[in-house]
């Protein structure tokens, strides 16, 4: 059976397109696929053939689904969600399966940081912003078909984000600087609530013209 599963979040953008963070865990999307749970009953018979799935810590609901693969001591998260419909841009094709493009990865962020708390997901959208030209409007517009979501509530989650957060995580190459972190940050909020051009992306290649492309991630 082919999959329509596509790898997005942090995974793909650090593997393929930044290179700018660890990311283990595996999460894959499709778009309000009518045979998820069917799909999901075959993907678990097939990684069952191959690798040992804890079933006792592996969540499945109507939408969403978690792996567990391997043992207690060294496992591999798998996520699997069956989202809304509305996806801007194309996955890309690789031997192997498809991977998420960085537009809508930065929507989904969008949406993401108004509901929990994870320094991931600013980290993400700050590396975006630095890397890829875009305007601001035109990825509010893409969030806004997926989830119901208000410039102010994104803002303020922007703003009010404490960068020493990043002080005790594992999954970066090296330290930030902490001000200059919190600079871009505030830098980002302000172009997003007044609806301007990303200013930290000028003269950088345009979001929806980003392509993967394969990156050795150094030893941790």
């Amino acid at each position: 059976m082919k999959y329509p599963f596509y790898l997005t979040g942090g995974t793909a953008l650090g593997r393929f397109y930044l290179n700018h963070r660890y990311s283990e865990d595996l999460d894959f999307f499709c778009n309000a696929n009518p045979e998820y749970k069917l799909l999901i009953a075959s993907l678990k018979t097939e990684l069952s053939k191959h690798f040992t799935v804890n079933h006792k810590e592996s969540l499945f609901a109507d939408e969403f689904t978690r792996l567990y693969i391997g043992e207690e001591n060294q496992f591999l998260k798998i996520e699997l969600v069956n989202d809304v419909d509305y996806y801007p841009g194309t996955p890309s094709e690789f031997e192997f399966g498809l991977i998420d493009n960085p537009l809508n990865i930065l929507a989904n962020k969008l949406t993401a940081i108004v509901g929990r708390d994870e320094p991931k997901d600013i980290f993400d959208i700050v590396c975006l912003s630095l890397n890829y030209s875009f305007i601001w409007p035109d990825i509010f517009y893409h969030s806004k078909q997926k989830s119901v979501i208000n410039e102010i509530d994104i803002a303020n989650r922007l703003y009010e984000f404490p960068v020493e957060w990043l002080n005790n995580i594992n999954w970066l190459f090296s330290s930030p600087d902490l001000s200059a972190f919190q600079r871009n940050i505030h830098i980002i909020a302000d172009d997003f609530l007044l609806g301007k051009v990303n200013s930290l992306g000028t003269d950088k290649t345009p979001l929806v013209q980003a392509q993967p492309g394969r990156m050795a991630l150094p030893e941790k």
